[in-house]
């Protein structure tokens, strides 16, 4: 007890004395001490309440670009073998960016910003297969277009993830995908696979121009109408190749 008491009696004496020998007087003193209480650290603000992060939810849209981005960014990038493939895919997944921080005109705007560099980056993207005969078909027309950027090419039967990919593709273009073949049937044989795939409802290769999915069905009318090179050049690519 003695010694606070010397303590405080100390500290008032020498605060007393710096305020006579000091130049700045007591209303300045006064005025360093209110400076020195408002640059002491405060509590920060709780964060928001989870009610007010973005409740948006992916369009497939939304979920077809991300998807692209996350593939074509690290070839290393996969779906977690937790991903349910008949669900809308988790946004932790395949955006870089957390969009639970973001208020919903936030997340939009961020989604439509992931659409269009996806697309300006990867205006023609091609789903298919290793040492497939309608794949390489279709590679070998589109490379006749001299397409810059040149097409992204992803061989799903390479990827370990090939059995979420499959189902997440068939989900997001919907029954279109299972339609005719490129190439007709009397021209290859189907493998084992191929029949797998079909009783999945999906058929490789599958052509997406500009984020906008070709079904094999249109693809050989649009090739010798033009109507694919106008899509193409629609979709911001450049051209060079016949036309």
């Amino acid at each position: 007890f003695v010694l606070l008491y010397v303590y405080v009696l100390f500290s008032s004496s020498l605060e007393s004395s710096i305020v006579q020998r000091s130049p700045l007087g007591v209303g300045n003193l006064d005025k360093w001490k209110t400076l020195r209480d408002r640059t002491r650290p405060t509590t920060l603000p709780p964060l928001p309440a989870s009610s007010s992060f973005s409740s948006v939810e992916l369009t497939l849209s939304d979920e077809l670009a991300g998807l692209v981005s996350f593939i074509a960014s690290i070839s290393t990038n996969a779906l977690p073998p937790s991903t349910d493939p008949y669900h809308p895919l988790d946004p932790a997944t395949i955006l870089s960016f957390d969009i639970s921080r973001l208020s919903p005109a936030q997340a939009r705007q961020e989604l439509e910003h992931v659409a269009r560099e996806t697309w300006a980056m990867h205006p023609v993207v091609v789903f298919g297969k290793s040492r497939h005969p309608p794949t390489r078909a279709l590679k070998m027309l589109l490379e006749g277009y001299g397409i810059d950027p040149v097409p992204s090419i992803f061989e799903v039967d390479l990827r370990s993830d090939r059995e979420l990919v499959m189902p997440v593709l068939r989900r997001i273009v919907g029954p279109d995908a299972a339609l005719a073949p490129l190439v007709p049937d009397s021209d290859i044989q189907d493998t084992e696979e191929d029949a797998r795939e079909l009783e999945a409802g999906i058929r490789l290769p599958m052509l997406f121009v500009g984020g906008e999915f070709i079904s094999q069905r249109d693809i050989p009318k649009l090739g010798e109408s033009g109507g694919l090179l106008g899509k193409i050049k629609e979709s911001g690519a450049r051209t060079g190749g016949k036309k």
